[in-house]
């Protein structure tokens, strides 16, 4: 059989993981509950929204429609501990989203 290319596209905007500080969080709060550490979280998706206060990731986006998307993450950039940024060029390569099917 022969080899079945895969159209290879560049992505809407950039992807990011970023490690960030989430609160703590309790539906009936305590006085020791204001004492616990916050959660160290990891998020990753497309970043569709970059303001002075705060960065938004998606899930998924419309390429049509700018800075929109679903399953947003919105992160105050206070409670960012480090971010990185993806490339796609250094995860996909013709090789390896060819297929043989």
């Amino acid at each position: 059989m022969a080899k079945r290319k895969r159209k290879v596209f560049k992505p809407s905007g950039p992807i990011v993981i970023v490690r960030w500080l989430d609160a703590y969080h309790d539906a009936n709060p305590d006085a020791d509950d204001l004492k616990k550490p916050g959660y160290v979280l990891e998020s990753c998706g497309y970043l569709v929204a970059n303001t002075r206060t705060h960065i938004k990731i998606a899930m998924e986006v419309d390429p049509a429609v700018t800075n929109a998307g679903r399953e947003r993450t919105t992160i105050p950039k206070s409670l960012v501990i480090e971010y990185f940024v993806i490339n796609p060029k250094d995860v996909f390569t013709e090789d390896n989203i060819s297929s043989s099917e």
